[in-house]
C-alpha cells in the first residue's frame, strides 16, 4: 500500500476552508442525531451553537477570496441552527441562573412563580428547536452541504479556483492569506474600542485608564456584545490558520482569547437575563404585577447587577492592552520565528 500522501507546508486556502467547513457540518449533524434520539443537555446545545458560528464566521472572514454565492448559500443553509440554539441557549441560561439563585433560600410563591415561568420558557424553546431543527427538508439541506464538502473535487469547481499564475499562486495559499486575516480581526476588535471612545462623553485618556473607564462599560452592554462578537471571530480566525502559525504564541494566545470570552460570556448572559427580567417586572403571570412580584425581580435583578459588576472589575486590566501596536507584535509573533 502506498504511503498516504504528505500534507503540503503551506495548504491552499480553498482546501483547508473545505475541511473547516466539513468538520463543522458532520459536528451539527452528530447533535442533530442525539437530539433526534431525546438527548437535550445544555452541552450538546452549546456544541451545536459553537459549530454553527464557527461555520458562519469563517464563511464571512474567507468570502473575498472564495466564491461568494457559494459562501451566502452556505450561510443560508446554517441560519436555523444558529436561530434556534441561540433562543434555546437564553431561555436555558435565564432558567439555570434562577435555579441557582434559589437555591437554599426559601423564597415566597411569587419567587416559585417567577422561577416556573422562567422554565416554562426554557421548555417552550426546546419545542420550537426540536421542530425547527428536526424538519426533514432542513436534514436534506445539510446532507446535500455535507455531501458536497465531502467530494474534494466538487468543491474546487465551486469555491473559487487557484490562479495558475505561480506569480499570484500565495493569494490563494493559506500562508498568503494569513497576514490580511489576521490584521483585519485586529481591525475589528480594535474598531470597538475606538467606537466607545468616540460614543462616550469621556477623554480618551479617562478611557485608556483600566479604572476608570470602568464606569463607563458598566453601563454599556452593547459595548460588551460587540466585543464578544469580535474576540469570538478572532479566536475562530487562529483555529483556522493554525496550520501556518507558530505553535506556542499561538496556544498562549488561544488561551488568552478563551478566558476573555468567558468573561464577556458570562457579562452578556447577564445582560440578556437583565433585560428579560425587567420586562417580567412589569407584567407578572396575569398583566397585573403584584408588589410581593415586582419585590422577587429586584432581588434578582439586584443579585445579577452585583455579579456583573465583579465579572466588569476582572475585566478591566485588559482593556489598556487593548492596542494596534501591542496586536500588531502579537500577530508577528505568530508568523515569524524569532
Amino acid at each position: 500500500m502506498p504511503d498516504p500522501k504528505p500534507q503540503p507546508d503551506n495548504p491552499l486556502l480553498a482546501e483547508q476552508a473545505r475541511q473547516f467547513f466539513q468538520r463543522q457540518i458532520q459536528t451539527v449533524k452528530m447533535c442533530l442525531s442525539r437530539l433526534d434520539a431525546g438527548q437535550d443537555d445544555p452541552e450538546l446545545i452549546h456544541d451545536l451553537r459553537v459549530a454553527a458560528r464557527r461555520f458562519t464566521s469563517l464563511l464571512q472572514q474567507t468570502e473575498p477570496f472564495l466564491e461568494a454565492r457559494w459562501c451566502r448559500q452556505a450561510a443560508k443553509a446554517m441560519r436555523p441552527v444558529r436561530k434556534a440554539t441561540n433562543r434555546l441557549r437564553d431561555a436555558s441560561v435565564l432558567a439555570e441562573r434562577m435555579a441557582n439563585l434559589s437555591s437554599g433560600q426559601p423564597q415566597g410563591q411569587e419567587w416559585d412563580d417567577l422561577a416556573d415561568l422562567l422554565g416554562h420558557m426554557q421548555r417552550q424553546q426546546l419545542k420550537k428547536a426540536r421542530h425547527k431543527l428536526l424538519d426533514e427538508h432542513f436534514r436534506q439541506q445539510l446532507d446535500q452541504l455535507d455531501d458536497f464538502l465531502s467530494d474534494q473535487m466538487a468543491t474546487a469547481h465551486l469555491l473559487r479556483p487557484e490562479p495558475r499564475n505561480k506569480d499570484l499562486y500565495a493569494l490563494y495559499s493559506l500562508e498568503g492569506v494569513r497576514t490580511a486575516l489576521l490584521f483585519h480581526q485586529s481591525a475589528e476588535l480594535l474598531a470597538v474600542r475606538q467606537w466607545v471612545v468616540a460614543e462616550s462623553e469621556l477623554p480618551a485618556e479617562v478611557l485608556a485608564d483600566p479604572v476608570l473607564a470602568a464606569g463607563f462599560l458598566e453601563i454599556a452592554p452593547e459595548v460588551i456584545h460587540r466585543i464578544r462578537l469580535a474576540v469570538k471571530d478572532f479566536r475562530y480566525a487562529l483555529e483556522f490558520l493554525a496550520p501556518v502559525l507558530l505553535p506556542e504564541p499561538l496556544a498562549v494566545w488561544l488561551s488568552s482569547f478563551r478566558a476573555l470570552q468567558d468573561q464577556l460570556g458570562a457579562i452578556h448572559d447577564l445582560d440578556q437575563a437583565l433585560e428579560r427580567i425587567t420586562s417580567l417586572e412589569g407584567r407578572g403571570l396575569d398583566s397585573k404585577p403584584s408588589r410581593e412580584w415586582i419585590d422577587s425581580c429586584e432581588t434578582v435583578k439586584r443579585a445579577w447587577r452585583e455579579e456583573r459588576q465583579t465579572l466588569l472589575d476582572q475585566l478591566q486590566p485588559q482593556w489598556a492592552d487593548w492596542t494596534a501596536e501591542g496586536y500588531e507584535c502579537k500577530i508577528y509573533e505568530l508568523i515569524f520565528q524569532k
